[in-house]
C-alpha cells in the first residue's frame, strides 16, 4: 500500500540578516494524499501502512485524506535557517495480522509560483540543489544508493515492524543556511556603474514528497523482490532482518 503527502514552504531569502533573523514563511497548503491498494498476492491485500506526524515520536497524529500537514514544530511566523526544528514523521504498520518491511521513497525540490490566483502555476526549478533541503532520518532506516537521483532518496527499515506496531523515520527538518551564500550578482541598470546581489533561493518554494509502501515480511526476501524488483538477503526467512540490500551491507 502507498501513502504521499507533500508540502511546500517558501524561502525568502531577500539578505542575509534578514534571513538568519526570520525570513522563511511556512504556506499552509493542503497536503495531496493518495492511497493506492497495490495487490502483489493474497497476503498482502490485508497489508496497511500509515504516515503519522507530530513534534515526537510519541505525539503524533494520524494524517487522513483530505487532511493538512501542518509541521507543528515550525512556528507560523516563520524559521531560522539553519536550524533544526522538530517534525516526527513515523510508520505505522496498521494491519492487524502481519508484519511488513516498509519502504519510504522521499522526493525533494525547490519550485516558484508563477502568476497570481486562480493562473498562478508551479513550476519546478531543477537548477536549485534539492540537498539544502535536510531531513533528520533516524537510525535504523538503510538508505539505498543504488535508487538515488538528485531528487529522490529510497529508505529501508532494515527490520521488520510488527502488526500494529510504529517507527520514527524523521525526526526534523532543516533549511541548510547555505542558501545564504548561493548569490549572483548583475547590474543594476537603474543606477549606472552599480551591481547588487541576486539570491538564488529568494521566494522559492521547496517541496517535499514522502511515499511509503510495505510488503511481508512472510518469506522476505522473495516478496521484497516480488514487490520492488530489488534483491536482498536476510538473516532469516521469515520476519529476519534485512542484511545486505542490492550487494550493500545494511551494517
Amino acid at each position: 500500500m502507498k501513502k504521499m503527502v507533500k508540502k511546500p514552504l517558501v524561502v525568502l531569502a531577500i539578505g542575509v540578516l534578514l534571513l538568519l533573523g526570520s525570513s522563511v514563511g511556512a504556506t499552509r497548503a493542503a497536503v495531496i494524499y493518495q492511497d493506492n491498494a497495490r495487490e502483489v498476492d493474497f497476503r498482502t491485500s490485508n497489508l496497511e501502512v500509515n504516515l503519522l506526524e507530530g513534534i515526537d515520536g510519541n505525539n503524533v497524529n494520524t494524517i487522513i485524506n483530505g487532511g493538512a500537514l501542518t509541521f507543528p514544530g515550525i512556528p507560523e511566523d516563520g524559521i531560522n535557517i539553519g536550524q533544526k526544528y522538530s517534525e516526527s514523521i513515523v510508520a505505522k504498520n496498521s494491519s492487524k495480522k502481519f508484519n511488513e518491511y516498509i519502504r519510504v521513497k522521499v522526493r525533494k525540490y525547490w519550485a516558484t509560483t508563477v502568476g497570481e490566483g486562480k493562473n498562478a502555476v508551479v513550476e519546478k526549478n531543477t537548477a536549485l540543489d534539492p540537498e539544502l533541503i535536510e531531513l533528520s532520518v533516524k537510525e535504523g532506516w538503510f538508505k539505498n544508493e543504488a535508487e538515488h537521483t538528485p531528487e529522490m532518496d529510497v529508505y529501508y527499515y532494515t527490520k521488520p515492524v510488527a502488526a500494529g506496531s510504529s517507527v520514527e523515520f524523521i525526526d526534523g527538518v532543516t533549511i541548510s543556511d547555505t542558501v545564504t551564500r548561493v548569490v549572483e550578482t548583475e547590474k543594476d541598470a537603474s543606477i549606472k556603474g552599480t551591481i547588487h546581489n541576486v539570491y538564488l533561493y529568494d521566494n522559492e518554494q521547496f517541496y517535499v514528497e514522502v511515499e511509503l509502501d510495505a510488503v511481508q515480511s512472510h518469506n522476505g526476501a522473495q516478496a521484497i523482490y516480488g514487490a520492488w524488483g530489488v534483491k536482498v538477503e536476510c538473516d532469516a526467512v521469515d520476519d529476519g532482518k534485512i542484511t545486505n540490500i542490492e550487494g550493500v551491507a545494511t551494517k
